[in-house]
């Protein structure tokens, strides 16, 4: 790692601080806050701008010093996060249809797609003929969407999005760079930066959320860097073991995405629909708190991630991914187990109370 990438990274952390200083200012000023209710953790109005701070970090940086342009096109991912960002901010002030962001979403997945078309996915099945450019699209555009609204939905409480955001930009950092891709590997440390700095103001009773304007672009830039990691090299059966290491990087936010989706479903709902089943929930209605939940979430994300590389070349497939699984089951399980021992200690003390009239 050189003095300037370095450099680059303090920078962001720098910018991103500072930006968040001034977007704090400006959402006092004219009330721009995250209002609590019913299934909202937060108990005073917070505003939900900490977003801003991340995408003018990362942006600057990226044009300015990292100067891509002449070996990334960066532009189709500029102009599809531009139209991600806007429109959730524009959400987080003036909330829209569910299936207004959903189609804004697949806009912008489908402009990145310019710069990710062509990429190896098709390797994994070994047979290109099998995944032609429409199917590659349409892969593009899934993997966007699950990421983006993964990473959305996981942002609930102090702390716990940008964590596993951190963890995830500085592995593919590393990746990259092991990769010889440089320029991704400092492109994904700005991004370490940016939320390093927001972590500064929302770990620890948070004066700002990142809103749906930061979240959804986290989760849209992963998407990107899972698709440039997993894309690098010669076709060929190792394309399997980096979509493996990628994936299990944003493991849990998927599979809470997935579960929670599943359970609205099944219980007749909305997929859209807001409630308190997510894991992050469950931990805290158990007595946990937001930094402990945090904290916990993302050492069971670090441990899919060691176990995965460490079985990468001895198991298969299917016998990892249900690994991956059962380490996320029995994470909801000891939350569910502290959830009704919670329930038993509080039942107590109002029949102690009760007993005491």
């Amino acid at each position: 790692m050189t003095i300037l990438t370095v450099l680059y990274f303090i920078l962001s952390v720098v910018i991103c601080g500072v930006s968040i200083l001034a977007v704090q200012k400006i959402a006092h000023k004219f009330k721009l806050y995250d209002v609590p209710n019913d299934r909202k953790l937060h108990a005073k109005p917070i505003p939900s701008l900490g977003g801003v701070g991340i995408f003018l970090s990362f942006w600057i940086l990226v044009f300015l010093l990292c100067n891509p342009i002449d070996e990334v096109n960066i532009i189709p991912i500029l102009f599809g996060s531009l139209l991600l960002f806007f429109v959730s901010l524009w959400d987080d002030l003036q909330p829209i249809n569910p299936i207004i962001r959903l189609v804004v979403q697949w806009c912008s997945a489908s402009i990145a797609f310019y710069e990710l078309g062509n990429f190896t996915v098709y390797s994994v099945l070994l047979n290109p003929d099998l995944f032609p450019l429409i199917g590659q699209y349409l892969f593009t555009v899934f993997l966007f969407l699950l990421l983006i609204n993964a990473y959305n939905l996981i942002d609930g409480i102090n702390g716990l999005s940008g964590s596993l955001g951190l963890v995830s930009t500085l592995s593919f950092t590393l990746l990259f760079a092991l990769q010889g891709q440089l320029i991704w590997s400092m492109i994904s440390f700005i991004m370490a930066g940016g939320l390093l700095a927001f972590l500064k103001f929302n770990f620890n009773k948070a004066s700002i959320f990142m809103g749906d304007n930061g979240s959804t672009f986290l989760g849209f830039m992963l998407a990107v860097f899972v698709i440039k990691y997993s894309n690098y090299g010669i076709v060929s059966v190792s394309t399997y073991h980096l979509w493996v290491t990628a994936g299990t990087l944003v493991a849990i936010p998927v599979l809470d995405l997935i579960r929670v989706t599943v359970l609205r479903m099944a219980g007749g709902k909305s997929p859209f629909s807001a409630d308190q089943t997510h894991i992050h929930h469950l931990l805290i209605k158990g007595g946990c708190s937001h930094q402990f939940s945090s904290v916990l979430i993302v050492l069971i994300q670090l441990a899919v991630v060691f176990i995965s590389q460490y079985y990468l070349n001895s198991w298969s497939a299917l016998k990892l991914l249900f690994s991956i699984i059962g380490i996320y089951s029995l994470a909801i399980f000891v939350s569910e187990i502290s959830l009704i021992f919670t329930a038993i200690k509080a039942s107590e003390k109002r029949r102690q109370r009760i007993s005491l009239f």
